[in-house]
């Protein structure tokens, strides 16, 4: 029908056909080249198919979360056991360029590897331009900074020294960090095995030897900061070398790539969700930006898979340390939370949910991983990836701003719970973590569920008004790893 009123249009039947074809197929062509907000919205977070390098496909793991898991997740994380976090904001960055300033602007900051007290480091090394870019009120509070409120069974603040309020902010820092050149491989080493406490010091975690703050993550929500860390991510991608000489991508490389990656994804929901900060008098409601979200992610379906990858590995830590944790003592002073935490994390961990679930809780297999070593029966392998994983943690020191050095912090120290968990014998995994590493590990596994909703949400918002909320420009998940397009074997499965 709407064929031939084109086709009358255009000059009746004889030769009408012709004109009206012609005219369809410039208006179809015209309408290929507008931007598909709905096609970038719908393809920005797959919702099938399988997960690469684990056994699960997404639609189960969606469903799991969905579920059971986000619920039991969002309220274990909102008790006060769960919720306080302890964090070395202060902790030196080893990564500036000699003859550069410092935040302060007082002088020459050391040079690489240098410990020179009180320059690049310290309170006066964060940095928050972001809040010019909102209509604050005056009285506001710069968006990177922490509350450490005393809202809960511990204190906020354990010697660190902070207050609620920053320094100006400066743009020296970014411009005056320098990282090198990735780790270097460690040499071959004979052994007959790896000893049982190899894995046991994984998290570069607080140790009580210097000025720390315990942070109430409820009162610290992941945001938009404004802060611009590309070359905090950048020098997380370049720290990922784990193969020795031979050149290729080992599938331990891949994973570690992955786990960041999953890492950059998650901050990415986390910003996109809690974008706009409240300027309205008396408001405390953050507002989100689907846009910033599908800027980032569109086009790239392999980041949101990586975030999946990063959660499944979670999970299967969380199934392997299940015997340990069940009993886990939880004493904070209120009896009450505290019998609430204790049954939400038995919850977690019973057997029932890890049964009908365990599709996702046993997805990853830890045991591929390793395997030349197990072979030429050395444990370089095993060396340089734990190597490479704490350098990766001695750049997070790097951080300028309160905000976020937090929630990067906690997050890989969640990540080093988990490959701790799922390397060490499964004896040593309740005598091995710590208060803190079970928080984070926890948290983490939260981070990611939530992730996994917010993006959908968010995903599904921006399909409905792709015109609203703000973004910022792409920073990139690069591939720095040497041949990770022709990979074969087990690191090709891990290569979404």
């Amino acid at each position: 029908m709407g064929f031939e009123f084109v086709s009358r249009v255009f000059g009746g039947r004889r030769g009408g056909h012709l004109a009206a074809t012609v005219f369809l197929v410039y208006i179809v062509a015209c309408l290929s080249d507008y931007p598909s907000f709905n096609d970038s919205a719908t393809n920005v977070v797959p919702s099938e198919g399988p997960i690469e390098g684990a056994t699960c496909r997404i639609e189960q793991l969606e469903y799991a979360n969905d579920s059971q898991l986000h619920s039991i997740l969002h309220d274990l994380t909102r008790t006060n056991f769960f919720k306080m976090f302890t964090v070395e904001l202060q902790r030196k960055c080893f990564f500036w360029k000699e003859g550069t300033t410092s935040t302060a602007g007082d002088g020459p900051a050391p040079a690489f590897g240098e410990e020179e007290e009180g320059t690049g480091n310290g309170e006066d090394a964060f940095d928050c331009p972001g809040s010019s870019q909102f209509d604050l009120a005056p009285d506001a509070e710069p968006l990177c900074s922490l509350d450490t409120g005393t809202g809960g069974p511990f204190g906020g603040d354990s010697g660190s020294g902070f207050g609620s309020f920053l320094p100006e902010p400066s743009p020296a820092p970014v411009h005056s960090f320098q990282y090198t050149r990735p780790s270097d491989s460690v040499d071959t080493l004979k052994a007959e095995g790896v000893p049982t406490a190899f894995w046991a010091d994984m998290c570069d975690g607080y140790d009580g030897s210097g000025a720390a703050t315990i942070v109430d993550l409820t009162r610290n929500p992941e945001r938009n900061t404004g802060y611009d860390g590309s070359h905090i991510w950048d020098a997380l991608y370049e720290e990922n070398c784990v193969q020795m000489d031979s050149g290729d991508t080992c599938y331990e490389e891949v994973v570690l790539y992955r786990l960041v990656s999953g890492l950059h994804t998650a901050v990415t929901v986390g910003t996109a969700k809690h974008f706009f900060p409240p300027t309205g008098a008396g408001g405390s409601a953050w507002g989100p930006s689907p846009r910033h979200l599908v800027d980032r992610l569109a086009g790239h379906p392999e980041r949101v898979r990586n975030l999946y990858f990063a959660y499944v590995v979670m999970l299967r830590a969380l199934s392997r340390a299940a015997p340990a944790l069940m009993s886990y003592p939880i004493h904070t002073g209120d009896v009450r939370d505290d019998r609430t935490a204790s049954a939400l994390l038995r919850r977690l961990l019973d057997s029932g949910i890890l049964s009908s679930c365990s599709a996702v809780f046993d997805a990853f297999d830890e045991n591929a991983m390793f395997d030349q070593d197990r072979k030429a029966g050395t444990t370089t392998l095993r060396t340089n990836f734990k190597q490479v994983f704490q350098n990766i943690t001695q750049v997070l020191d790097c951080v300028q701003c309160q905000q976020c050095k937090l929630h990067s912090k906690l997050t890989i120290t969640g990540y080093g719970a988990a490959l701790k968990i799922l390397f060490l014998p499964q004896d040593d995994i309740r005598d091995s973590l710590t208060r803190n590493e079970l928080v984070a590990l926890v948290n983490t596994v939260a981070k990611m569920s939530a992730s996994m909703r917010d993006a959908r949400e968010l995903a599904g918002a921006y399909k409905k008004d792709p015109t609203g909320g703000g973004a910022e420009p792409d920073i990139p998940h690069p591939l720095p790893i040497k041949g990770y397009t022709d990979l074969t074997g087990p690191a090709a499965a891990l290569s979404g």
